[in-house]
């Protein structure tokens, strides 16, 4: 049983299934089912800390997961949601043209959701955030002006602003600004399933061999590489206090990289 994945991350439900399927050889048959009631952040933290409902979940790196799950120690994109664009009113691009310094972009208001992990990031970089629970009403908050910027990953922007620009004419997907901090999401597991641990490790180790796991990624990020033109941008780098496992970065093939 795992959560029930959002649009944006339906491409991370495909690789949990090309997972169980290479690895039923070894470890047997396995029916993956997603969770049939919708899960808010305090109803997922509840039902994580009392080991119940999920047996398998993906989520950005923080100390409360490592203390109740047993994480995978695999970037499920290689990090690729660490490079941040932003979606920005049309009009307001001349702006954001002018931000050369970091402390520039501290000026402006971010909008984040409520629970969502990397409102704490933001904060510890001194960045003024604006939440709401509901994910949509960003859009809509920016598209009014109450945020100055919504912040998404480069491969969530263009979806994103391809499905509201005919409702929300304004919105922009921003040109010249990329900001990163070390932003991966990982499978955790329930501490009551040590063989799915073991499988789903095993499994990446197979699917990074045989060329699966480079051929899902591409399929699911080339456009979005090409189209946020990440290269020409501005790199504006923040620190991450929620990520422990620092010694991860020094493994350069487990992350993507737009520089190189």
């Amino acid at each position: 049983m795992y959560p029930p994945a959002p649009k944006r991350e339906q491409d991370i439900e495909e690789l949990l299934q090309i997972l169980i399927d290479v690895s039923k050889k070894e470890f047997g048959p396995c029916n993956l089912m997603a969770y049939d009631e919708e899960v808010n952040e305090a109803k997922f933290r509840y039902y994580i800390s009392h080991e119940i409902v999920f047996d398998v979940i993906w989520s950005s790196a923080t100390p409360y997961l490592e203390k109740h799950l047993t994480p995978i120690w695999q970037p499920i994109r290689k990090g690729v949601l660490g490079y941040r664009i932003f979606l920005i009113r049309k009009q307001d691009q001349p702006k954001f043209s002018r931000i050369k310094r970091l402390a520039d972009l501290k000026k402006l208001t971010v909008g984040q959701g409520r629970f969502w992990n990397d409102v704490k990031v933001f904060q510890a970089n001194g960045i003024t955030v604006r939440t709401s629970a509901d994910y949509e009403s960003l859009f809509k908050m920016l598209a009014k002006g109450r945020i100055d910027y919504f912040s998404r990953g480069f491969n969530e922007a263009p979806a994103e602003y391809d499905d509201r620009v005919g409702r929300l004419p304004n919105l922009h997907i921003e040109q010249d600004i990329l900001v990163y901090y070390p932003w991966p999401k990982f499978f955790y597991v329930s501490k009551k399933k040590p063989l799915l641990v073991k499988r789903l490790t095993q499994a990446f180790q197979r699917i990074k061999a045989n060329g699966q796991y480079d051929k899902w990624f591409w399929k699911h990020n080339k456009e979005a590489i090409k189209r946020a033109k990440l290269e020409s941008r501005r790199l504006f780098r923040l620190n991450n206090p929620l990520f422990t496992k620092q010694e991860l970065l020094d493994d350069k093939s487990l992350w993507f990289d737009p520089f190189k």
